[in-house]
């Protein structure tokens, strides 16, 4: 792994990192990875370079990037208040594995975790990746636990631009969060990302449609911030 250095995703870095999600048969399975950098997944890189929880880390070689993994530091009560880490999204590219750059990467938020204060690291892996769970093992990670998830479906469709197309015309964004506005509000400073509670944009958006003020107001017939979520 000569050569390869780690540091903090920056936004030029986003096309590669999806081309590294992408290239990924198990992730191919459940759908939704898209190699193009969609307004929405642009957003969600904005959300997570503002996070201070929330890193993406790259593995670089002669300018290129060649692996990448998400870490979020997260507090907790258990265990006397002690934080955790949490990695997702490792990937390395497909020649280049078995020359340790995997191991290298992780080795380094390891680092990054305890100097965060955390005293323990977690993640989970897909069953089908069964080369993946020697991998953590050799590492020194135990499966102690039984990981479950549930897809969440949204009570009503959310209004977004399709994948790979512009806005529709009359289609604003915030310019703090990039969310869209549909209704064509010309003012991209009335968005949920100053005034309503901490709570996903999709949660609103499932009831209002469009999430400038007006139209949140309307959806909710209450002053915004007092939803009761």
């Amino acid at each position: 792994m000569d050569g390869v250095s780690f540091r903090v995703a920056i936004a030029a870095d986003l096309p590669a990192m999806l081309r590294l999600l992408a290239a990924d048969d198990v992730a191919q399975g459940r759908g939704g990875y898209t190699a193009e950098a969609t307004p929405e997944v642009r957003a969600a890189f904005d959300e997570i370079e503002r996070d201070p929880s929330n890193e993406l880390w790259v593995g670089e070689r002669d300018g290129e990037v060649i692996a990448m993994l998400q870490l979020t530091l997260i507090p907790g009560l258990s265990r006397g208040g002690m934080r955790r880490a949490l990695v997702e999204a490792v990937r390395v590219r497909a020649d280049l594995r078995g020359q340790g750059i995997g191991e290298a990467l992780m080795a380094h938020v390891e680092q990054r975790a305890k100097a965060a204060g955390c005293g323990l690291i977690q993640l989970t892996s897909d069953k089908q990746r069964l080369a993946a769970h020697r991998f953590y093992e050799r590492l020194g990670y135990q499966a102690s636990h039984i990981g479950m998830k549930k897809k969440l479906q949204m009570t009503q469709e959310i209004r977004q631009p399709e994948s790979g197309k512009s806005p529709a015309a009359g289609t604003s964004r915030c310019t703090r969060c990039g969310a869209p506005f549909h209704c064509g509000m010309e003012d991209p400073g009335g968005c949920w990302c100053a005034k309503l509670p901490p709570l996903p944009r999709d949660a609103y958006a499932a009831d209002a449609g469009c999430l400038c003020e007006a139209c949140l107001r309307k959806a909710f017939s209450a002053p915004l911030g007092q939803h009761s979520g």
